[in-house]
């Protein structure tokens, strides 16, 4: 990345909500992912105008 880092926009979160939403389905979720995945999700979260919608995709089991 030539930008230093960060994500590129809410498209990448887009792609990569569903795939978070799985890993943070899996229990136990690894320690070792844990805070990477929080901070990207938070780094996602941050995106998202309706937080509604993040919900809904955290809600789905």
């Amino acid at each position: 990345m030539a930008h230093g880092g960060g994500l590129e926009g809410p498209s990448l979160c887009y792609l990569l909500l569903p795939t978070l939403v799985l890993l943070i389905a899996q229990k136990p979720l690894p320690y070792a992912l844990a805070a990477p995945l929080a901070r990207l999700l938070n780094d996602c979260s941050a995106y998202f105008m309706e937080e509604e919608l993040l919900r809904e995709w955290l809600m789905v089991e």
